[in-house]
């Protein structure tokens, strides 16, 4: 059994990488990891006798693009059915939007593919990117919710970054059925 996952990880965007792994692996599920970076246009993870290739689109994007409009999602997303899925996903909706990549999904023997950029996409979520590009404010220097992609895809309220965990984690699940995730509880301080 394998105790530690492996990541083979493309070199551009280094910083952001660590962040979205970091916040993935060891913040919302708890699991060892370690990272390489080499030159490479998808992310490859392992887990000894399976492997998991992810598509690698919004952190790759050249860095003329970076920070620019055209690096938004383009409207309207492609949707991913969850029917479609031959492994175990929690999810309550029938389909998942996909921000960057394409809807595609395939398992062999040892390998499992996945078109859908998983990492990238829950980067330009958690880091709220669109924030930074789309310059649209109102009299409180605020940024205006309905300039959002999100919203005009109308998925502002879908906890979008939640449901591409859970298909990582049925990925993951997938590769190592022992594979263990750490407990999240929900908790109010006063």
């Amino acid at each position: 059994m394998m105790n530690t996952i492996i990541l083979y990880s493309p070199l551009s965007k280094v910083s952001e990488r660590e962040y979205i792994y970091k916040v993935v692996f060891e913040d919302f599920l708890g699991v060892d990891y370690s990272v390489e970076f080499e030159e490479r246009n998808s992310i490859l993870i392992d887990l000894g006798s399976r492997k998991i290739e992810i598509s690698d689109v919004f952190l790759n994007v050249v860095a003329e693009q970076w920070l620019q409009p055209s690096s938004l999602p383009e409207s309207p997303f492609d949707r991913f059915q969850i029917s479609d899925l031959s492994i175990r996903v929690l999810n309550q909706y029938a389909e998942i939007p996909v921000l960057f990549g394409s809807p595609e999904f395939s398992i062999d023997k040892d390998t499992c593919q996945c078109k859908i950029d998983i990492f990238g996409s829950m980067f330009f979520l958690l880091s709220r990117y669109e924030e930074y590009v789309i310059d649209s404010r109102d009299n409180h220097d605020r940024f205006q919710v309905e300039k959002s992609v999100l919203y005009n895809e109308g998925l502002y309220l879908r906890p979008l970054a939640n449901e591409y965990l859970e298909l990582l984690w049925g990925m993951l699940s997938w590769a190592n059925p022992n594979i263990k995730r750490m407990e999240r509880l929900a908790n109010i301080s006063l």
